[in-house]
């Protein structure tokens, strides 16, 4: 056995619960459980764990949500729905052909509407 020792005592009438104590050697443990053997505890309420710290990476995900839209149900919606948005209508200004709401061909949304 190498690294911490993990010692628990399970509660008498609850053994989902106890007392843990975490040990750096084997023979600290091996003195822990024979002190609580002579203070008379149950052999069956000491358990005995080894174990090495575990490294663990935590990532998240940002979530975005448009307020004022209702949310798509499923992704193939979420397309169907596009598909089927209306073209933005076109106007000339000074001989050119300009589409509203358009800038480098990005659509900005129409809650950005100028006044």
């Amino acid at each position: 056995m190498s690294g911490n020792v993990i010692v628990v005592l399970a509660d008498q009438d609850d053994s989902r619960r106890g007392e843990i104590t975490v040990v750096d050697n084997p023979r600290t443990a091996v003195h822990l459980v024979e002190t609580l053997l002579e203070a008379g505890f149950q052999r069956e309420r000491i358990r005995l764990f080894s174990g090495e710290r575990a490294e663990m990476r935590v990532s998240a995900r940002p979530v975005v949500a448009l307020v004022g839209d209702p949310p798509a149900t499923d992704a193939a919606d979420s397309l169907a729905d596009r598909k089927a948005e209306p073209e933005p209508a076109k106007f000339e200004t000074s001989g050119e052909e300009a589409t509203p709401f358009i800038k480098d061909g990005v659509r900005f949304s129409s809650l950005f509407r100028p006044a």
